[in-house]
């Protein structure tokens, strides 16, 4: 196979910077993008069959097992939505999950990709990322005009919902897209390219982790400084200097973190015992143990936050009952929606992704990923779905390329 054909390569590059590009942006904007995108590689299979049939056929045998499990976990989430009581919900859940077996088909031609052109769909995502954070603080900026507050007590005073509505995200997952971009831009600096402009890049997605001020963004940053030491040490870049100076300077944002009181609060409330989540994961387990069938199809993928409802009413936890929460870890998610086949088939992904882990980006997202899962339903929202497939295939297939900077 020709990996420097210049037609398909350019071809593959543009549309898949515009389909990275939009992760970052509104939903509506991010679908019509995946269905140009997969256009896009449609049209590459009707004008080149046999090329396009051979480069999906090596990036199916470089990774046969995430490519099966992609499949048996669609297909379980098919089975799953049958099981349930709504189906029109079900048909809903089931269409958002198609970037399952969606992204590692057109996103396949990364593998005739250069490294330039990698770098440069890495590009159109940080820049989508950039985009949304000066849209909030533009916002933001906007509203404190109208205030009467200084600017720092401001800025400070509008942290996690508060700041990311303004462009109509989740906390957790403006922190998790954030977090993919701070370790892009991270690894670019630590391989020297143009480190002034990227230090700022940097500076900026900083302050927007630190302002989306989910209790998530500790366990982020952590994943993004294990992700820069094993970059570093990958590199053999690591001077007694560097160390020292890399040391201080994540021990100050560690503080910084720790110090934002929307983060704090949250800490503290776990602690405490008083944690929502806490007695949510209660009625998942108690729901599994006091029905065992559960584990072989599940109660239905749509049907797990009515059954967990029945079980907050019966145990008085009023504000879950209120807020109609869902089981809030990705892995009891698929366990009660879709039974142990569905949460094995996502866990062989995790671990497959883990043993071919070979670069500081990919460690911080699969540190990342496994956070989120732990406290959140990850998978239970376009941007979480498309953010999490997106780039497992996209890391996948640039590690199978032998790209220096992955």
């Amino acid at each position: 196979m020709n990996r420097n054909d210049p037609f398909w390569n350019c071809w593959h590059t543009r549309h898949l910077k515009i389909l990275f590009f939009s992760f970052a942006l509104p939903n509506v904007i991010n679908t019509i993008a995946i269905w140009l995108s997969s256009l896009s590689w449609l049209a590459y299979l009707l004008f080149d069959r046999g090329k396009a049939i051979s480069v999906l056929k090596e990036a199916y045998r470089q990774h046969r097992i995430p490519f099966r499990a992609s499949i048996v976990l669609f297909g379980l989430i098919i089975i799953g939505g049958l099981n349930s009581y709504n189906l029109i919900l079900s048909l809903e859940d089931i269409i958002q999950k198609l970037p399952f077996i969606i992204f590692p088909v057109i996103l396949s031609p990364l593998i005739l990709l250069e490294p330039k052109q990698k770098e440069k769909i890495k590009t159109a995502f940080i820049s989508g990322t950039v985009i949304m954070v000066l849209i909030a603080e533009g916002i933001l900026f906007y509203q404190w005009f109208q205030s009467t507050q200084s600017l720092w007590e401001f800025f400070l005073s509008r942290t996690y919902v508060e700041f990311s509505s303004l462009i109509n995200m989740h906390p957790n997952l403006l922190a998790f897209m954030l977090t993919i971009a701070i370790s892009f831009v991270l690894s670019r600096i630590i391989y020297g390219h143009n480190r002034l402009g990227n230090a700022i890049i940097l500076m900026l997605l900083l302050i927007g982790l630190w302002q989306s001020a989910s209790r998530l963004t500790i366990v982020f940053l952590f994943a993004v400084i294990i992700g820069a030491i094993y970059t570093l040490i990958k590199t053999k870049r690591i001077k007694l200097s560097g160390i020292l100076i890399f040391s201080v300077v994540s021990t100050i944002l560690l503080a910084l973190f720790m110090h934002n009181d929307a983060v704090r609060f949250r800490l503290l409330n776990l602690f405490k015992g008083d944690e929502v989540r806490l007695r949510v994961w209660t009625c998942a387990i108690e729901t599994i143990k006091d029905d065992p069938t559960i584990l072989v199809l599940g109660v239905g993928t749509t049907d797990v936050k009515p059954t967990l409802q029945k079980c907050y009413l019966e145990k008085g936890f009023e504000l879950a009952a209120q807020e109609n929460l869902n089981a809030h870890n990705q892995f009891l998610e698929f366990l009660l929606g879709g039974g142990i086949f569905l949460a094995f088939a996502w866990l062989i992904m995790l671990v497959y992704f883990a043993i071919n882990t070979n670069s500081g980006a990919m460690l911080t997202f699969l540190i990342a990923v496994l956070g989120f899962a732990l406290v959140d339903s990850i998978l239970n929202v376009q941007k979480g779905i498309v953010l999490f497939v997106g780039f497992y295939w996209f890391f996948l297939y640039i590690k199978s390329t032998g790209g220096r900077k992955n």
